[in-house]
C-alpha cells in the first residue's frame, strides 16, 4: 500500500505505510526486509526534499545490507546518497556515490538496477558539467529501460536528456526524438492509452 500511495506521490501517506511496515520489521530482525523498508522510506523523503533525512536512511540501508552481503541494497543506499548529495550541492560526493552505485549494479548484473544506475551517473555528471559523458550514460540507461519496458523510468530520462542537449546549446538536436518518446512513456502509462499500460517496475 505504501508503494500505491507513493506512485500516486502522497508520500507523506506513504511514509506512514512505510514506518508500520518498518516496525514489523525491526520485530522480526529481518534484514533485508529492513533494508527495502529504509528504501522507501529514504525515497519518499527525497520526494519530499528531507535531504538530511535521506542521508540518514541511506546509511542505515548500508549498514543493515553489509550484515548480510545484500550487494542491491548497497547499491541502492549509494543512489540515494548521490541523489541528496547532488541537491545540497556535495557534486564530488553525489559522483562518487554514483560511482559505487554504478559498480556494484555492474558486479551483479542487475538490469533493472543499472537503469537507475546509469541514470544516476548521468546526473551526477551533468552536476559536475561534464554534459558528454552525462549524455553518454542517460543514452545507455535509456536503452535499458526500454528493453525491460520500464516506461516511468524512459520518462524521467528523456526529459532529463532533453534538458541537457538544451544546456549544451544543441536545442533541436534530439528535441524531437525526446519529445516524442517522452509522451509515448506517458500515454503508455496512462489511462487513456489505446493498449494496457505497462506497469512501472520497482527500482529499489
Amino acid at each position: 500500500m505504501g508503494r500505491v500511495y507513493h506512485y500516486r506521490a502522497q508520500f507523506s501517506k506513504a511514509l506512514e505505510l512505510y514506518q508500520q511496515a518498518l516496525d514489523r520489521l525491526e520485530r522480526q530482525g529481518h534484514l533485508k526486509g529492513l533494508a527495502m523498508a529504509y528504501a522507501s522510506i529514504a525515497g519518499s523523503f527525497l520526494h519530499l526534499a528531507g535531504y538530511p533525512q535521506v542521508i540518514e536512511y541511506a546509511h542505515k540501508i548500508l549498514e543493515v545490507s553489509g550484515k548480510t552481503g545484500f550487494q542491491r541494497g548497497e547499491a541502492i543506499a549509494h543512489e540515494f546518497l548521490s541523489e541528496a548529495y547532488g541537491f545540497i550541492g556535495h557534486w564530488d560526493e553525489a559522483l562518487r556515490h554514483a560511482q559505487m552505485n554504478y559498480e556494484i549494479a555492474s558486479k551483479i548484473g542487475a538490469t533493472a538496477r543499472l537503469v537507475w544506475a546509469e541514470y544516476t551517473m548521468g546526473d551526477a555528471y551533468w552536476l559536475k558539467g561534464e554534459l558528454q559523458r552525462a549524455l553518454e550514460h542517460l543514452e545507455k540507461s535509456y536503452e535499458r529501460a526500454e528493453m525491460l519496458g520500464e516506461t516511468r523510468a524512459q520518462t524521467w530520462i528523456q526529459l532529463f536528456t532533453a534538458n541537457t542537449y538544451a544546456d549544451l546549446g544543441e536545442w533541436q538536436k534530439g528535441e524531437s526524438s525526446a519529445l516524442e518518446r517522452t509522451l509515448a512513456s506517458l500515454w503508455d502509462t496512462s489511462e487513456f492509452g489505446k493498449a494496457p499500460g505497462k506497469r512501472p517496475q520497482r527500482y529499489w
